[in-house]
C-alpha cells in the first residue's frame, strides 16, 4: 500500500512520495511475530522542483518452467532530458537483477544499488527510453506474491525537523508498479502403500496434481525422518528417490516400484517429499510409516516342536495373533508344537507383532504345515471268516507290514487273510521325513450256518411252506419275496402267492452276512373259477346244477400227479328293495321335474303323456290333469326295478272347505302323531290358538306350520282330553274353530 506524507518547500508546493512498509511475519517457536518497519522523519524540504509530466511502463514475464524463480522485466520511459533524473528499481530482499542480462538504450548501462534501490542515470539519445534485464528469486519468502517498484525521480536535500540535521530524500516524478504472483501446483497423495518381501520393499503410490502450473512429471524423494518430527530438515537421510509422470493426460500418477530390501532395513519412519524442483514454493511432505514384514513357510511333522519368532533384545512389546500350540502367546520367542490327526496337512498361520525400541514394528508370519502321523488309516477291523483283509495306511513313501499271512507287503495297502483274531504292525515313513509305527487289530469272526429243510417244489392250491434251520445268527432278512409270505419275521414262513419264485434270505452275525437262495417252484393245476351275475328270482346253471343264491360253488377232479384240479363258480345275485313311490305337486300350466333314481343302463316311462323323453333319467311333465308314471330302469345285469310318481294339480284353496280331524294321538308310534289339515298349500299362512274345556289358552303359534304335536306353550305335552281349537286363514281372513280328542293311548 501507499502512505502519502506532506512536506512544506520553499515554493509553498505540495509533493508525494510514496513510502514503503515492510511487513513481516515470522514462525517463532510456535507464535506468530508480526512487524512494521517504516524509515521516515518529518522533513522539511528546500529547493524541491515540481514533478515533471514523464511517462513510465513496465512489463514482467517468468523465463523459468515454474514461473517463480527468473523474470525479464522491460521497462520503458519518457526521455526526461535531465541529468537529475534517475530511474529506480525496488526489489524486496528476495529478488537480484542479474547485471550480465541487462540491455538498454540508457548511455550507462549498470545500475548502482544505494539504499536497495537499483538506480540508472537516465540520459540516453532516444526519446523513449528502454531498460530490460533479468531478476532471479533467490528464496521462496516471497514465493506466492511480490510487488516490485520503478521510479523517475531526482534527489532534494531535506532537514529534519525533529533532529535539525540533513538528509537526502527523492522526489517521485512517476512511478510504476507489477504485481508477481506466482502459479504453484498443489498435491494430494490419495494412497501410499508399502509391504516387504524377503528381498524387496513394494511400494504402490497414488498422487494428485492440480493447478494451472501442472508438472508432466514430478519427482519426489523417499527420506529417512531421522528425528521423527515429520518434517524434512537437517540430520534427515535421503534415501531414494521416485517419479510421478503422466501428469499431461491425468490429474493423477499411480507409482509401483520396487527397492531393494536392505536399503530400509534400519528405517521405520519415512516420508515422501516434493520440493522446490517441482514449482512448490515450500516442501510438501507425507509420512510413509511402514512396518516390516518377514514370511515364513515352514513344514512339521505331528507333535514335533519348531521355535519361531524373534530372538532379538531389542523388542519392548510383541503379540501373536492366535495362541493355539504355543507355550507362550506373549513371547517374542516361543515355541510352536500341535498333534495332527487327521489324514490332511493341516496350515497353522501365526502372526507375531513386535515393536522394537525406535519404534518400528515388524510383522514375522510363519506358514507352518503339520503333516499328519503316519499310521494306518483304521485302529480296528471286525472281519467275516473267511474274507480278505484289505487295509490302508496314510500316504508315504515306504510301508512295512508285519503280521500272520500277508498277502502284500511294503505298499499303501494291506492284504492279507487271517483265520483268527490277530494284530497287525506297519512301519510308516512320509515324505516330509515324518515316521511312525502303527497297529491295526483284527476281529474275525464266524459266519452263521444254516439248512434249507422244506422242499421245493409245491402243488398249487396247497400249503407252501418254507423251512430254514439257521445257527451262530443274531439277525436275519427276507432280501426277496418278503411280500409273498405271510410272517417275514419267522424262518418257517408261508407262501401267499402260488407263483415260481427265487427266495433270498440273509442271515447276519454282527457285520458279517450269508445270504440264502431258496428257488420255488409250483406245479400247475386246473384251477379254473368263473363269475356270474344273476338277477333275484332267477337261476344259474353250473356243473350240471341250478343256482339262485350268492356264493362259491366248486367241484373237484383228483390227478395222478398228487395235484387236484378245481374248477369254481362265484355266483352274484342281484336284489333290489323296491323303491318308494313319490308323489308331486304342480300348479296348472306349470312344469315341473320328475328324477329317476340314478345307476342304471336303461329307463323306459310310461305312459309317454305330456313327458319330456321316454328314455331319460332326469325327465319333465306338464300335464294338466293327475295322471301316474311309472319308470322301468334296468341295470347291466339285466336286473329289472321300477318306481312310481303321483302328479297332482293344485286348485285354489277354500278354508271352508278344509278338512279339520277331530283326533289325533301324539305317542310317537309314527301314526296318527300331528294335528293337520293336510293338503292346504294354497290356502296361505294360518294362526292357531289350541283351548282347554275351561276355555284357557294353552297354545298359540301365529305362523302355524300346519304340523301341531300336542304341546303346550311351555313346550310341555299336554295331557289326554278334548280341547278347542281357533284357526284363522290370514290371506281370507277366515276362521274355523272346532274339538279336537287327544288322546295318547
Amino acid at each position: 500500500f501507499d502512505l502519502v506524507f506532506k512536506f512544506v518547500s520553499n515554493c509553498d508546493l505540495i509533493s508525494g512520495l510514496p513510502i514503503d512498509f515492510f511487513i513481516k511475519a515470522e514462525n517463532g517457536c510456535g507464535q506468530i511475530v508480526n512487524q512494521l518497519h517504516r524509515f521516515s522523519q518529518p522533513v522539511k524540504i528546500d529547493d524541491l522542483a515540481p514533478p515533471s509530466d514523464l511517462n513510465i511502463q513496465a512489463e514482467a514475464n517468468f523465463l523459468d518452467p515454474c514461473e517463480k524463480e527468473k523474470l525479464h522485466v522491460k521497462i520503458t520511459f519518457d526521455n526526461p532530458n535531465s541529468d537529475a533524473v534517475k530511474m529506480a528499481v525496488d526489489l524486496s530482499e528476495s529478488w537480484k537483477i542479474d547485471v550480465a542480462s541487462i540491455e538498454t538504450t540508457l548511455t550507462k548501462k549498470l545500475p548502482v544499488v544505494k539504499d536497495g534501490l537499483w538506480q540508472w542515470e537516465t540520459n540516453s539519445t532516444q526519446s523513449i527510453a528502454v531498460l530490460e534485464f533479468d531478476i532471479i528469486n533467490e528464496s521462496n519468502y516471497f514465493c506466492t506474491q511480490d510487488i516490485i517498484y520503478f521510479y523517475l525521480f531526482s534527489p532534494a536535500i531535506a532537514q529534519c525537523e525533529n533532529l535539525g540535521q540533513d538528509c537526502e530524500i527523492l522526489s517521485v516524478i512517476t512511478s510504476t508498479s507489477l504485481s508477481i504472483k506466482v502459479q504453484q501446483p498443489s498435491y494430494n497423495w490419495f494412497s501410499n502403500n508399502l509391504s516387504f518381501t524377503d528381498e524387496q520393499l513394494h511400494l504402490e503410490s497414488l498422487l494428485l496434481q492440480e493447478g494451472s502450473k501442472i508438472q508432466d512429471t514430478v519427482k519426489c524423494y523417499i527420506v529417512n525422518d531421522n528425528n521423527h518430527n515429520g518434517t524434512y530438515d537437517i540430520g534427515d537421510t535421503l534415501i531414494d528417490s521416485i517419479y510421478y509422470g503422466g501428469f499431461l493426460q491425468h490429474d493423477t500418477s499411480m507409482v509401483i516400484q520396487d527397492f531393494v530390501r536392505t536399503n530400509f532395513m534400519e528405517t521405520c519412519n519415512l516420508l515422501l517429499v516434493i520440493d522446490g524442483h517441482n514449482c512448490v514454493c515450500q516442501n510438501i511432505e507425507a509420512p510413509l510409516e511402514r512396518d516390516l514384514f518377514t514370511e515364513e513357510n515352514i513344514s512339521v511333522c505331528s507333535g514335533e516342536s519348531i521355535s519361531i519368532g524373534s530372538a532379538s533384545t531389542d523388542i519392548v512389546s510383541s503379540y501373536w495373533n492366535d495362541g493355539e500350540g504355543l507355550e507362550c502367546s506373549t513371547c517374542a520367542l516361543t515355541t510352536f508344537k500341535v498333534y495332527n490327526s487327521t489324514t490332511q496337512v493341516t496350515q497353522y498361520t501365526k502372526i507375531l507383532k513386535a515393536e522394537s525400541s525406535d519404534g518400528c514394528f515388524t510383522t514375522h508370519t510363519y506358514h507352518i504345515n503339520v503333516s499328519p502321523q503316519p499310521r494306518i488309516l483304521v485302529d480296528k477291523i471286525h472281519l467275516c471268516y473267511g474274507d480278505t483283509l484289505r487295509a490302508l495306511a496314510s500316504v508315504a513313501v515306504s510301508y512295512s507290514w508285519v503280521g500272520p499271512n500277508i498277502i502284500t507287503n511294503a505298499t499303501q495297502e494291506l492284504v492279507a487273510l487271517p483265520t483268527t483274531d490277530t494284530s497287525y504292525y506297519c512301519i510308516i515313513k512320509d515324505g516330509y521325513g515324518c515316521e511312525n509305527q502303527s497297529q491295526l487289530i483284527v476281529d474275525v469272526i464266524e459266519k452263521p450256518e444254516y439248512t434249507v429243510l422244506s422242499q421245493q417244489s409245491f402243488c398249487k392250491g396247497d400249503l407252501a411252506q418254507i423251512n430254514v434251520n439257521a445257527s451262530n445268527f443274531d439277525n436275519f432278512i427276507w432280501l426277496t419275496g418278503a411280500d409273498r409270505l405271510d410272517n417275514a419275521q419267522s424262518l418257517t414262513p408261508i407262501i401267499t402267492r402260488y407263483e415260481d419264485f427265487n427266495f433270498r434270505l440273509e442271515l447276519q452275525k454282527g457285520m458279517c452276512q450269508v445270504v440264502v437262495d431258496i428257488p420255488i417252484s409250483f406245479v400247475d393245476t386246473l384251477q379254473k373259477v368263473s363269475h356270474a351275475v344273476i338277477c333275484k328270482g332267477d337261476f344259474y346253471t353250473f356243473e350240471g346244477k341250478d343256482y339262485s343264491d350268492s356264493g362259491w360253488y366248486c367241484t373237484n377232479y383228483p390227478s395222478t400227479s398228487g395235484c387236484d384240479s378245481m374248477v369254481c363258480l362265484q355266483l352274484f345275485v342281484i336284489e333290489y328293495q323296491p323303491f318308494e313311490s313319490d308323489t308331486l305337486y304342480k300348479f296348472p300350466n306349470e312344469t315341473i321335474a320328475i328324477s329317476a333314481p340314478s345307476g342304471f343302463e336303461i329307463y323306459s316311462w310310461s305312459p309317454f303323456i305330456d313327458l319330456q323323453c321316454d328314455d331319460c333319467q332326469q325327465n319333465s311333465t306338464s300335464t294338466q290333469v293327475p295322471i301316474t308314471y311309472v319308470v322301468t330302469m334296468t341295470d347291466a345285469s339285466q336286473c329289472v326295478v321300477e318306481k312310481r310318481f303321483y302328479i297332482k294339480i293344485k286348485t285354489v284353496c277354500q278354508p271352508e272347505d278344509v278338512l279339520i280331524p277331530n283326533a289325533f294321538s301324539p305317542n310317537n308310534d309314527f301314526i296318527n302323531d300331528v294335528f293337520t289339515l293336510g293338503e292346504i298349500e294354497l290356502c296361505g299362512p294360518m294362526h292357531l290358538k289350541i283351548f282347554n274345556r275351561w276355555g284357557n289358552l294353552v297354545y298359540e303359534e301365529a305362523d302355524w306350520d300346519n304340523h301341531w304335536k300336542g304341546i303346550s306353550n311351555n313346550g310341555n305335552y299336554l295331557p289326554q282330553g278334548t280341547y278347542f281349537y281357533e284357526i284363522t286363514f290370514t290371506d281370507s281372513s277366515t276362521t274355523r274353530s272346532g274339538m279336537v280328542d287327544l288322546r295318547i293311548k
